[in-house]
């Protein structure tokens, strides 16, 4: 059994930013779901392989055979694949008589069909002069002659399903991560190929188009972000402008399978006095939160363990104040505590007042809570 070699997917960001006296930049790894890499051995050729039986067998017999053992009955593809039947006599000994050989073709509803693909035969095929004939009734499937006779070499013929044949079959050695899931894996003679989806390339499409590095705008940042790397096809990079600038432009630009970006780089541009932020007094980062501001509006988030009690974003207005409630992050078992103490409270609110209006002979139920002798 050939070893299966695995590989992390990784999630590279990075983050640019430009003032006007320095560049600064941080690089961010997200570690995503592991996918399968090609299992082989580096150089090892995988390839499309032939197999047969000692035992003739019906056409059903045949397949169920092949696709135990196996993948299928053999799918002929083209000449070159004829002429490589008739030639790996170790593994298919030519029969000038019956029986002959299984392929994997057979009639359904009328028309010839291709069992494994489900692929309809289109043109002439191959067969032998005079053929299909369906001669004994019900010839619905399809033997090949292996040998040197003239005129029938390689040939097709129609016979009855329950005829006792040789099979031939194949076995497929593309397997979904052949093409590193970015192609189309094509089983040829001894071999296969990868046809590479756009934007990849290579033997197996393991290499991604690269695009050029964004040009980072003055007074702003950009951070990048792809599946493939940072830079490669499907990698996005999101612009922003410091506090005290607006982007002109496009906020994210995407690397295509061209190796061309979607659009140019923004600018960003000192607001008209107008559009500044306001001034509003300094906030403080609430205990056991974190605050994040930019352009005249702060966020808050509470850590683990505590509960945002007020706004969760404000905002400084003309008039120079901030918008919404000052927030707060409260301490689960602050407030545990805080519920229990009021339940008590409450209880002992209710008794008092009771007991003391002499409610006591029967019993008064007063709230959630009763009076008794």
């Amino acid at each position: 059994m050939l070893p299966s070699f695995h590989h992390l997917i990784t999630l590279t960001c990075t983050l640019q930013t430009h003032t006007h006296t320095h560049t600064h930049t941080h690089a961010r790894t997200h570690i995503l779901t592991p996918r399968p890499a090609l299992s082989a051995f580096p150089g090892r050729v995988l390839c499309w392989t032939y197999n047969s039986s000692t035992q003739a067998m019906s056409w059903s017999e045949a397949r169920n055979f092949c696709q135990g053992s196996y993948t299928d009955l053999v799918a002929i593809q083209s000449e070159e694949e004829t002429a490589h039947l008739l030639n790996i006599t170790h593994i298919i000994p030519h029969r000038d008589s019956m029986p002959h050989y299984w392929i994997g073709m057979r009639k359904i509803n009328g028309t010839w069909t291709w069992v494994g693909t489900e692929r309809v035969l289109t043109g002439n095929g191959s067969w032998a002069p005079d053929e299909p004939n369906n001669n004994k009734d019900d010839e619905d499937c399809v033997q090949i002659y292996i040998h040197n006779q003239p005129g029938k070499m390689g040939k097709w013929n129609d016979a009855k399903c329950s005829d006792r044949n040789w099979p031939i079959c194949y076995k497929a050695q593309c397997t979904r991560d052949a093409c590193y899931g970015h192609g189309e894996c094509v089983e040829v003679i001894n071999s296969f190929k990868c046809l590479c989806h756009p934007g990849f390339d290579g033997t197996h499409c393991k290499t991604a188009v690269q695009c050029r590095k964004p040009v980072v705008p003055q007074n702003g940042s950009v951070e990048c972000c792809g599946p493939h790397g940072n830079l490669s096809v499907g990698a996005t990079c999101r612009f922003s402008c410091g506090e005290g600038f607006r982007r002109e432009g496009l906020a994210q630009i995407t690397c295509n399978a061209t190796g061309q970006w979607s659009g140019n780089e923004p600018a960003c541009s000192v607001l008209p006095p107008s559009l500044s932020p306001a001034p509003c007094e300094h906030l403080r980062e609430p205990a056991g939160g974190v605050m994040m501001c930019s352009e005249g509006t702060c966020s808050f988030h509470c850590q683990p363990g505590f509960l945002l009690l007020g706004s969760t974003q404000v905002t400084c207005q003309p008039a120079n104040v901030w918008s919404g409630f000052r927030p707060v992050c409260a301490s689960y078992s602050h407030l545990l505590l805080a519920v229990l103490g009021w339940n008590v409270l409450t209880a002992a609110c209710c008794l008092a007042y009771c007991c003391q209006n002499q409610r006591r002979s029967k019993g008064i139920l007063c709230g959630a809570c009763s009076c008794m002798h």
